[in-house]
C-alpha cells in the first residue's frame, strides 16, 4: 500500500504501485473492496467533491477518477512535461510538482522539475522551479501536501520567497524528494 486517501468515515481509496491498482474500499466491521481498477498511478489526491485527481506513470495528463460511476478522464494536460506529485488544498487549488520526460534521477542543468498551482478550472496560477538566487528548489517533486506531517524541505510564500531550506545533508532533495512539503505562510 503506497497511499491511502479517506473519502469519508466509510470509504476510502487505497493505492498500490507493486500491483497497479487503485481499490475502493467500505470500512465497516470489515474493510471490503467495492471497486478495483487497474491503472498505474503515481499520486492522488480528493477534490472537494470527493472525485479523485490522479498522476500516472508515463502520462503527461492529469486524470479525474468520478467516484460517483468510476470513470477516468483526462483533467489537464501538462504536456510535454509529466506529473508527479498531486495534492489538492483546502482552499480547491491543484498543486503539481512536474518534471521532463527522461531519467528521473538524472539531474543535469537541463532538467526541468517545478511545482505548479492551477485552479479547478486548469487555469494556472503560479509556477516555481527557482529562487531568487536562480538556484533550482527541487529535484524530484513527488509527494505534496500542505499539513505538518512530512518532512520539510522547502518552505517557501506564495509570491515564490524561499524561507527555509532543510540542509542536513547535502543530498536530502534527491533522497527524500517524497518527503517535499510545501507550506504556504
Amino acid at each position: 500500500m503506497n497511499r491511502v486517501l479517506i473519502e469519508d468515515d466509510k470509504k476510502a481509496w487505497i493505492l498500490n504501485h507493486m500491483t497497479s491498482s487503485l481499490r475502493k474500499i467500505h470500512i465497516d466491521d470489515t474493510m471490503k473492496t467495492v471497486k478495483d481498477i487497474s491503472v498505474d498511478v503515481l499520486d492522488m489526491s480528493l477534490t472537494d467533491n470527493n472525485d479523485v485527481l490522479l498522476s500516472s506513470y508515463g502520462s503527461t495528463d492529469v486524470s479525474l477518477l468520478s467516484t460517483k460511476n468510476g470513470e477516468i478522464k483526462s483533467f489537464l494536460s501538462m504536456s510535454p512535461l509529466y506529473p508527479l506529485g498531486i495534492y489538492v488544498t483546502k482552499y480547491n487549488e491543484v498543486i503539481l510538482g512536474v518534471k521532463e520526460k527522461g531519467d528521473i534521477h538524472k539531474i543535469t542543468d537541463k532538467i526541468c522539475r517545478k511545482v505548479k498551482i492551477f485552479g479547478m478550472d486548469g487555469k494556472q496560477k503560479q509556477s516555481y522551479e527557482y529562487d531568487k538566487h536562480k538556484q533550482r528548489l527541487f529535484t524530484v517533486p513527488y509527494r505534496i501536501t500542505s499539513n505538518l506531517n512530512n518532512g520539510i524541505l522547502v518552505v517557501m510564500t506564495r509570491e515564490g520567497q524561499v524561507e527555509w531550506i532543510y540542509q542536513e545533508n547535502s543530498h536530502v532533495n534527491y533522497i527524500l524528494g517524497d518527503n517535499l512539503l510545501i507550506l504556504w505562510t
